[in-house]
């Protein structure tokens, strides 16, 4: 089974309950950055973490082509560049309840000051 899922760059489809395509592309403005890689993996970690959180969540960065991801600082090999990761803001209120149902759905979760960082090992 393929779990990786390629989508051209600007087009606005649905890949998951409340996540757009342009939500999740890289937000670099390179000619050389054409399409999004999104994980199924991911987007099923993300559905189920949206559907049982209820509320609107919201994201930062999805999918980051290999020259975005270096110029924002992004590791090297980052879960990012294969569309297998996630940053999510933190909502107002019931924050830890809202990290711990992250950490449910993902593999892996960091916990920074302004925003979440989730990814999935598939």
């Amino acid at each position: 089974m393929k779990t990786k899922k390629f989508y051209k760059k600007d087009i606005n489809v649905r890949v998951a309950i409340k996540l757009s395509s342009l939500e999740c592309q890289c937000k670099c403005d390179s000619d050389l950055c054409h399409f999004t890689i999104l994980d199924q993996h991911m987007l099923n970690a993300w559905k189920g973490l949206r559907m049982e959180w209820g509320r609107p969540i919201g994201v930062t960065s999805v999918f980051r082509c290999q020259s975005h991801n270096a110029a924002v600082g992004g590791v090297n090999k980052s879960y990012h560049t294969t569309g297998s990761a996630i940053d999510l803001a933190k909502p107002e209120g019931d924050t830890w309840l809202f990290e711990e149902l992250v950490m449910k759905y993902f593999s892996f979760v960091k916990v920074y000051k302004n925003f979440i960082h989730a990814h999935v090992v598939s």
